[in-house]
């Protein structure tokens, strides 16, 4: 029996049709509540993901489309920087435009003496010589080269540009070049060529002690936290041209002094009338020893990190404050060690020690004066007594070191006594006084590490135990809108850099 369908003008024929109250029979329960829940409009994808800092804001619906507002221009507030850090940052532009200067008239005063000296030299005056030379084209290098760094680094401070943190390599890799400079001195002392090769020579004989300072440096990055280690290239460049500039030129100016009285003295024993003191030689020795053996290593010991006083009060670590100080006095040690290994040229043994005594003696001594004054500056328990030891423990370092080198060869008991004992290292010879040097050097260093290790217990332990800082977020402005993604995490390095 045939059915006839009526013409429907429904597309979908072929499906079945439900009725309204079957549907209701049949719907889920998950059905019935997505059908009670009131219908949203969505929102498009872009309005969702928007930043978090971003307060999000309904969209206005005309009909059936959406209309978002228009975007409003963002906006980012300059860091605010110190004062006393924008004017030391203008004084440092000042001194390094002058540091410049001398580098630019130096030039021709280094070559002048060069070939003033070359073509007069022989082998007695060799040793002052190169120690000259030495001396005189270190301190170019310096004021050319530390002087167009701090310039730089000045400008950006001003420019209020953070600066990145301090990253050098390992100590092993700075030791590879320090190592094959002392093999070249060595190659050109075993052919006795310091007079035909001498550019090279000087060019050895400088590079020896920057080579000595960067692996001291590396290796206290290494020993302390990262929290308290954290210096950026800035400090670490103003502290290094620091050391090596006004308090070396003021050291100096003071030996100068003491070298014109003490000469004077001498040359009025020789007249006719000599002074009442020429007939008393213990007198005038001893006068001489307590000043060149204490009083000038208490001068040395205090004034090396003296530059370090205008910002110490903006370090906030105390292993900041030892890194900084020894930085410092590397760029002390650096030049020193310049002029004491040119007197030392023709002995490679007497180039190591001296361009490694020179760096630690002088570097820990200038961070123990410096973790002295951060004490002061930062009381806790029982800080003055701290300042007066770690003073006192430069001081005393010092004194030692310069009783060795200098107070006990003029004592002739005694100088014979360890030079007696000599032990020969190919070209180099090491007698008992060295070997002494040698101990006082490892002593000191030995103890430095072991005060940066303190340290670094004592900065992890307050860090770990002093509670975090509530920050203020400041709600947003409808017209001032801040993404996260734009606010850089420099501005707090900024505002305490140098």
């Amino acid at each position: 029996m045939n059915e006839h369908h009526e013409t429907s003008s429904n597309p979908y024929e072929d499906e079945q049709q439900i009725p309204y109250a079957s549907w209701e029979e049949n719907k889920t329960s998950e059905q019935g509540k997505e059908a009670a829940a009131p219908s949203t409009p969505q929102l498009p994808p872009s309005a969702a993901q928007s930043s978090p800092g971003v307060v999000p804001q309904a969209q206005q619906w005309y009909g059936h489309y959406p209309y978002a507002p228009p975007m409003v221009p963002q906006h980012i507030a300059p860091p605010k920087q110190d004062s006393y850090l924008q004017g030391l940052a203008i004084t440092t532009i000042i001194c390094s435009a002058l540091l410049l200067i001398v580098g630019l008239v130096g030039v021709p005063i280094t070559l002048l003496n060069f070939f003033n000296s070359y073509f007069s030299i022989d082998q007695t005056n060799a040793a002052a010589f190169f120690s000259r030379q030495a001396l005189y084209l270190t301190g170019t290098i310096v004021c050319l080269a530390g002087g167009g760094l701090s310039l730089f680094h000045a400008i950006r401070s001003v420019l209020k540009r953070p600066s990145t943190a301090v990253a050098l390599p390992p100590a092993w890799v700075l030791l590879i070049p320090y190592v094959i400079v002392l093999g070249g001195l060595f190659a050109i002392e075993a052919i006795n060529g310091e007079i035909p090769l001498v550019l090279l020579a000087i060019l050895f004989l400088v590079a020896v002690s920057p080579l000595a300072g960067a692996t001291l440096l590396a290796i206290s990055l290494r020993a302390l936290p990262s929290n308290a280690a954290a210096i950026t290239w800035r400090r670490l460049t103003v502290s290094l041209v620091s050391g090596a500039t006004a308090p070396f030129f003021l050291i100096a100016l003071l030996y100068s002094i003491v070298n014109t009285g003490l000469l004077y003295a001498l040359y009025s024993c020789t007249g006719a009338n000599p002074a009442p003191y020429c007939t008393n030689g213990d007198q005038l020795l001893t006068t001489t020893f307590i000043l060149i053996a204490i009083i000038g290593p208490i001068i040395i010991a205090t004034i090396t990190p003296l530059l370090l006083a205008f910002y110490i009060r903006k370090v906030q670590k105390a292993g900041e404050a030892l890194l900084l100080g020894l930085a410092c006095g590397t760029g002390f040690g650096i030049m020193e060690g310049a002029f004491m290994s040119g007197t030392a040229y023709h002995n490679w043994v007497g180039v190591l020690l001296t361009s490694f005594g020179m760096i630690i003696i002088n570097g820990t001594g200038a961070a123990l004066v410096t973790l002295g004054w951060y004490h002061v500056l930062n009381p806790d328990h029982r800080h003055l007594p701290k300042a007066f030891g770690y003073w006192l423990w430069a001081v005393v370092s010092q004194i030692i070191f310069y009783l060795l080198s200098i107070a006990i060869p003029v004592i002739e008991p005694i100088d014979t006594f360890l030079n007696a004992w000599k032990v020969s290292l190919g070209t180099g010879i090491v007698s008992l006084y060295e070997i002494g040097y040698m101990a006082v050097v490892i002593v000191v260093a030995g103890l430095f590490l072991y005060l940066m290790q303190r340290v670094r217990k004592e900065d992890t332990l307050s860090a770990a135990v002093a509670p975090p800082s509530p920050e203020v977020v400041a709600p947003p402005s409808p017209e001032v809108v801040v993404p996260p993604s734009e606010v850089s995490s420099d501005v707090s390095e900024m505002s305490s850099d140098v």
